[in-house]
């Protein structure tokens, strides 16, 4: 036994079994919430990998598959009837996302771990996250679902705090109408303007 050698093999495990794409040929509707010209480029030009990338996308699949056994095992998670997860829009494929699962009485699950400052957040205003909102929006538009629950998980703490969110056909509306105009310009290859501040 060796020590490098260990460590060696643990990070290339993790890597190959991280399910990070650095180049996606769709775009994700966990992204539609985010700047328009992050989005642009990330499809364009794809995503940098680093080693605490590969790491946190690993635990972030880890926790997920952990909280849905564990949810499955208390009688509140399944996998769609059709065992299809994937939610595809219905104007174009290259938009689409994939669900984590659904409840048994057949309303959208989504599963997220965020760190202890996010989930103090999270609970201290007994709401989803903005970019989560969007994102199960979206599922339940083109999953054809009327409710989601969110069911969050403090990494640190193991904490857990559940959120119900019904659909509203304007809040999807309002980010299908970004997505397309996001689609729009990579097909044009016209960058749009950064609303973040943050893009170079």
């Amino acid at each position: 036994m060796d020590k490098n050698a260990i460590e060696n093999s643990i990070n290339v495990y993790i890597k190959e079994n991280s399910n990070f794409d650095t180049h996606r040929d769709y775009l994700g509707l966990s992204k539609i919430s985010g700047c328009p010209a992050a989005v642009y480029d990330e499809f364009k030009n794809g995503s940098s990998a680093s080693e605490q990338i590969y790491r946190m996308s690993y635990a972030g699949y880890e926790q997920e598959r952990l909280i849905f056994d564990m949810l499955n095992k208390l009688g509140y998670a399944r996998f769609p009837n059709n065992y299809c997860r994937e939610v595809v829009a219905t104007f174009d494929k290259r938009l689409r996302g994939h669900i984590d699962g659904e409840t048994y009485d057949g309303n959208l699950l989504e599963i997220k771990s965020v760190s202890n400052a996010k989930f103090q957040t999270i609970r201290s205003n007994k709401m989803a996250l903005r970019n989560h909102y969007i994102q199960v929006q979206l599922y339940m538009l083109y999953g054809g679902y009327t409710e989601a629950w969110i069911v969050y998980r403090c990494r640190d703490t193991y904490e857990h705090f559940v959120v119900r969110i019904f659909f509203d056909r304007n809040q999807a509306m309002a980010a299908e109408y970004k997505a397309k105009r996001i689609l729009e310009a990579i097909d044009k290859n016209e960058r749009p303007a950064c609303e973040c501040g943050h893009c170079r």
